[in-house]
């Protein structure tokens, strides 16, 4: 009896992972024949362009059919330009919560915070009086309510073994 079940059970998983790889490749199909839209802005183009030749030679040789490229690497690190941007959503939380952004540092006690209700912007790193150091590939979340939780992750010596953990914050002033 369970030999047959077993065989239904496995027929089953096949012929749903049988259907999941049509519509998989039906998909597939329907993009070969549909172009992809690709909008480039041209006021941009003509700055890439010139950036990239700073960098960048191609010498093409019809005699040889041949294509040479030469960069040119320049010896100061290349400049990054940073921009500074805003988001706005709607507020997640609820009225008088407290508003953090927040993370957990792999293999410490620690947890870092932004309050986001002060003019502020730097995180400010909290020791936790835990037994445990955080586990890599954790996962942790705040709700609306300013709770925050941290879950799951890989056990130190054995990334491969996943832990179910499931841990509240207490934040005490």
């Amino acid at each position: 009896m369970k030999n047959s079940i077993r065989k239904i059970c496995l027929l089953d998983l096949k012929t749903i992972l049988d259907k999941q790889r049509g519509e998989i490749y039906g998909i597939i199909d329907n993009r070969k024949d549909s172009p992809v839209d690709i909008q480039i802005d041209e006021s941009l183009l003509y700055q890439i362009n010139q950036d990239l030749a700073k960098y960048i030679s191609l010498n093409y040789q019809q005699e040889h059919s041949k294509l040479e490229i030469e960069l040119n690497v320049p010896q100061q690190p290349l400049q990054v330009f940073k921009k500074s941007f805003e988001i706005n959503v709607p507020d997640y939380f609820v009225p008088n919560a407290k508003k953090f952004l927040h993370f957990f540092q792999n293999d410490e006690k620690k947890l870092h915070l932004l309050d986001l209700s002060r003019q502020e912007r730097n995180f400010k790193q909290f020791p936790l009086n835990i037994d445990f150091k955080i586990p890599h590939f954790h996962k942790s979340c705040i709700s609306p309510f300013g709770e925050i939780y941290l879950s799951g992750g890989s056990h130190p010596e054995n990334i491969h073994k996943k832990l179910s953990s499931f841990y509240k914050v207490s934040l005490q002033n």
